[in-house]
């Protein structure tokens, strides 16, 4: 796999994980969100999107994921 493809693959996981939030509540103990303290969805997404520009800014790939990009 290469650089630009793992972040490809982060992206479209990232696309499949916005769908599940049922995933982020059977999980509250790792992850201690609940349906009463449950961010907004820009926010989840912002956090996603920033990690993925992350990952790939340690690649050595200015990858320049955005929000509106996961709606694609």
């Amino acid at each position: 796999m290469t650089r630009g493809e793992l972040l490809e693959f982060l992206t479209e996981r990232v696309k499949e994980f916005r769908k599940c939030e049922s995933f982020i509540y059977k999980n509250e103990h790792l992850t201690g969100i609940n349906e009463h303290c449950m961010p907004r969805a820009f926010q989840i997404d912002g956090t996603l999107v920033a990690f993925i520009n992350y990952v790939g800014m340690y690649q050595g790939i200015d990858y320049a994921l955005d929000v509106n990009d996961l709606n694609k």
